[in-house]
């Protein structure tokens, strides 16, 4: 539906959500808990100002943002020293507005599934502090972080589970030098609490934009990748978005199509010095995606 039609549809039943209820209120304490210092708050698809008076007995003074004009009117009759707008963005415009203000996503959900009705916090970022969902936080990589990261793509069992062959430490710190003075490459590490557990990466391959990570074999299992995932594809605006992943690593398959990555082909990979010859699927994401499922058991994507 075009934003006009979402608005006409909501003027038609306006008067029905001037009815009390308790739709929304938990996003609203879940958004309220991370906020330290309460003063102004901005309800972004207010309605008929519902959830304003809840806003307000949390201590808020509380203007209002919607795309339909009937509900603006009865908010502004509900809320009359409150200020109240008629507009309307989509999502990836809306997470594009909140990076531009120095806002950090966190929270982002399609609620109302298989609608893709969809709710998110987001929160002023205090000065270059990292990305946060959870315990799983990104930043970037650090010179300091290369011995770690070259261990962990030693282990047998996440070479077996990616279909890769590890590098030497000569062309590990090869390939992470030029990675790392490339401005088109994002490359972070992943902590969990305050240790490094793993690294994502946004980075170039055959001219497309391409993502893969990699999570220590001790922290399988606990949905890390998929939050770190998550927590990129917040960061990176780039779209398309490609991945290839062997086919028989269906933990990264699941992976990437929770975060709403769809297989555009599969094909033989030929052999090089880092990958055997394997059958892969080439995934891509083309649009902003829901919030990542957690089934996941690592590995590298």
């Amino acid at each position: 539906m075009t934003p006009e039609q979402v608005a006409a549809s909501y003027d038609r039943l306006a008067d029905r959500w001037l009815e009390v209820s308790t739709y929304g209120f938990a996003q609203i304490e879940r958004a309220v808990a991370f906020v330290e210092n309460k003063g102004e708050a901005l309800d972004v698809g207010c309605g008929t100002g519902r959830l304003m008076g809840l806003l307000s007995k949390h201590g808020f003074r509380t203007d209002g943002l919607d795309v339909s004009p009937a509900m603006i009117a009865l908010a502004r009759d509900r809320y009359k020293d409150a200020r109240l707008y008629h507009a309307a963005l989509g999502v990836p415009e809306t997470l594009q507005v909140l990076s531009d203000s120095g806002c950090v996503c966190r929270h982002l959900e399609y609620d109302q599934h298989p609608e893709l009705h969809v709710y998110i916090v987001a929160q002023k970022a205090k000065g270059d502090g990292p990305t946060t969902s959870g315990l799983v936080r990104l930043r970037s990589v650090e010179r300091d972080d290369l011995p770690r990261m070259y261990q962990m793509q030693l282990d047998p069992e996440s070479n077996r589970l990616a279909v890769t062959i590890p590098r030497s430490a000569e062309a590990f710190d090869a390939h992470w030098d030029d990675a790392l003075r490339d401005p088109s490459v994002t490359a972070k590490a992943i902590l969990l609490g305050d240790a490094m557990v793993g690294y994502v990466a946004c980075f170039g391959r055959d001219g497309r934009a391409n993502v893969g990570y990699w999570v220590s074999r001790g922290h399988w299992g606990k949905g890390i990748a998929s939050q770190a995932l998550e927590l990129l594809l917040l960061e990176v605006p780039a779209r398309p978005l490609c991945a290839h992943v062997a086919t028989s690593n269906g933990a990264s398959l699941r992976v990437l199509q929770n975060c709403g990555f769809v297989v555009e082909r599969v094909q033989v990979s030929p052999a090089s010095d880092r990958y055997p010859e394997c059958e892969e699927a080439v995934l891509v994401l083309n649009n902003v995606s829901a919030p990542c499922g957690s089934d996941d058991e690592e590995g590298e994507g």
